[in-house]
């Protein structure tokens, strides 16, 4: 088991996190860059229904935390579940604009 530079405990041989709780199954970069979004840093907001879905785009910052993770991709997106679990996505530009174009076809509330 290794420890990463924010204390979670992660499966060996991986950056996925093993404690649980609210990252559990997350890379080890996901509590800092959910702490920078809950600070305000995200660049977009994207509204899945009731959820809020935060966007990131790798400057060089999120980028050097992501690690090679990053590879091929241009933003992460993270989000809280109704059960309080922090997950994230890492995606295209191209995904990012696909993901809110259909959030934006999507009714808030269905009669």
């Amino acid at each position: 088991m290794s420890e990463t530079t924010n204390s979670y405990q992660t499966w060996p041989g991986t950056n996925i996190i093993r404690d649980p709780g609210k990252f559990e199954g997350e890379p080890s970069y996901v509590p800092d860059l959910w702490e920078k979004v809950l600070d305000g840093g995200n660049d977009e907001t994207i509204m899945d229904s009731d959820t809020v879905v935060s966007v990131l785009w790798l400057d060089d910052e999120v980028r050097t935390r992501v690690g090679e993770d990053a590879e091929g991709s241009d933003a992460i997106c993270l989000w809280e579940t109704e059960l309080g679990f922090v997950m994230s996505r890492l995606m295209t530009k191209a995904d990012v604009n696909r993901f809110a174009a259909e959030c934006a076809d999507t009714p808030m509330y269905e009669d």
